[in-house]
Parts: C-alpha cells; structure tokens; sequence
C-alpha cells in the first residue's frame, strides 16, 4: 500500500526540525493504521469516516485547550480553497445535494483545479454542512490572524499541524483514496448507494487542504 499523505503530514515530515526518528515513526503509524483500516470489513466506508470524525474533534477539542485558533464561526477563507476528499465522504455529504448545487458543481467542473472557488455548501459565511464536513476541512486550524488567510493578502498563514490528526487523516486517504471534492459528490450522483474505496489517488499531490 502506497501512503498518501494529508497537507498537514507532509509539512510535518519534510520539517527540518522534525528528526528521522520521529518522521519514521509518523510513517510507520500512517502505515500500520492505513493496513488496520483497509482489512476492516465489518463497516461501510461511510460508517468508518464517521468514526474518524470522533477521533478528529477529540483531538482538536484537546489541542485548542493547549494554543490559541483563530478559525472561527464567520471566517471562511479556507472555504475557497481546492480540496480533495474520500469517496466515503462524498457519500456522507449527498444528503445535502439539491439540484441547484449539483449544477454549481457541474460549473466548477470546468475550471482550473487549483483556482479559488467558493464551496457549495457555503452559506452567508458559514458551512451548512458542519457537522459532516470532511476530514480536510477539520484538520484545517491557523493560529495567525483570520485576515492572513485571504488569498490576496499575501500574508503568512500559520497552520496548526496536529500530529495526531494527520496521522489518522493520512491513514484514511491510504486505505480509501481521495478525489477532488466535486468528482466525489457528482459520483454520489451516479451511484448514491455505492461509496468506492477501490478509486485511490497514489502518489502526487498531497491530500486536503493545501
């Protein structure tokens, strides 16, 4: 199996202050959690990312008590950047399709992957998918001013790398794969009732939020 890591992991490990000892460690975590993931049967990808989500906002809930984020309710920056998601997320998020984000995401179809584009479930400045957001978008914390995270501003954005988090989200995207977030629900589309797992994106860029 072919590890695929998220944007977080990858800055983790190609960090000049991380030491080979902790960089072969994150990996063999990756690998080992991926290889338990993908030999799990006994749940459908669905219901196994929503497992993932717990895990995810224990995490976070710990961490934010520990150093100051400045995501809040309102801040929706990051919800213009490109992304790429499970299959099995997709398959969480349909229930939130209608027909006119459907052809919203038909239009953004066409356009450059890595250009800005405001994401579909974006409502007034908040997400109306919250509670089912993907993986890539609860791992995405700053701790710089929410200014610094418009594209235009040029500014330094200080993410917040969670070790813990990229590790579990590098595990999903290796056992699952990842697509670009408009594919994974316009599939939903085409097969409502059949999340794929198989589809994996390997190697090249990494997953989530960049």
């Amino acid at each position: 199996m072919e590890l695929k890591l998220s944007s977080g992991a990858s800055k983790y490990l190609s960090s000049a202050d991380v030491t080979s000892d902790h960089k072969f460690k994150a990996c063999f975590e990756i690998g080992k959690l991926a290889q338990a993931m993908s030999m799990q049967n006994t749940k459908t990808p669905p219901e196994m990312v929503s497992e993932y989500f717990k895990v995810f906002d224990m995490y976070t809930e710990a961490e934010t008590k520990k150093q100051a984020v400045s995501c809040r309710k309102g801040c929706s920056f990051c919800c213009f950047v490109p992304l790429q998601i499970t299959e099995a997320e997709g398959h969480i998020l349909a229930k939130h399709l209608t027909e006119e984000i459907v052809e919203t995401l038909k239009e953004q179809k066409q356009l450059d992957p890595k250009a800005p584009r405001p994401c579909v479930f974006l409502r007034d400045q908040e997400c109306s998918v919250y509670q089912d957001r993907p993986l890539a978008c609860r791992s995405h914390l700053v701790a710089s001013p929410p200014e610094n995270c418009d594209l235009e501003s040029g500014r330094e954005v200080m993410k917040l790398v969670i070790p813990g988090i990229e590790v579990v989200a590098s595990a999903v995207y290796s056992a699952h794969g990842v697509v670009d977030f408009s594919d994974a629900l316009l599939n939903q589309i085409a097969h409502p009732q059949e999340p794929q797992s198989e589809e994996k994106t390997t190697g090249g860029e990494d997953a989530g939020v960049s």
